[in-house]
């Protein structure tokens, strides 16, 4: 499954660098979303890079053919690597592994110049590889996936506004 979504906002592409980069960010967004047990493993920064890995809690409202595989709160660990690729333009690849559910999520966010303000383009790819339950399972995540987004935009549309 494939989710793709277009967030513009009325900042500059390298504001919304430096917020998506800014020391605590991630915690009070995944905070304001809904998450909790949100721990930071690992950040840096350099001039023109920016990794993180942290772990989170997530709640799922998941559908009893799925409560096998997904429990009511689940820990997903999220790993993002930015690079700053020249011409206010960043590129992160990111990857998001949730404990004991078997599904795969990676992505990519493009932030760029937009007239005044920035766009990000968002794109993930959730796979599942088991059989029968592995596409039900996708469609769950991706559909969950895109209420996360929402949300994140929400949060960070109010950050820079």
């Amino acid at each position: 499954m494939k989710i793709v979504a277009k967030h513009e906002y009325p900042c500059t592409s390298q504001e919304l660098y430096d917020l998506f980069t800014r020391n605590g960010f991630h915690a009070d967004k995944f905070t304001a979303c809904g998450a909790r047990n949100i721990e930071v493993l690992e950040s840096e920064k350099s001039d023109d890079t920016f990794s993180i890995t942290l772990d989170r809690e997530v709640p799922a409202d998941v559908p009893g053919v799925l409560k096998s595989l997904i429990g009511e709160w689940n820990t997903i660990t999220q790993t993002e690597e930015w690079e700053d690729v020249g011409d206010s333009e960043f590129i992160c690849d990111f990857a998001l592994s949730t404990e004991g559910v078997p599904v795969d999520i990676n992505g990519t966010m493009n932030v760029m110049p937009l007239g005044k303000g920035c766009v990000n383009h968002v794109e993930l790819d959730i796979t599942s590889s088991i059989p029968l339950l592995g596409k039900k399972l996708a469609q769950f995540i991706a559909k969950d996936a895109e209420k996360t987004l929402g949300k994140e935009f929400d949060y960070i549309l109010g950050a820079v506004s």
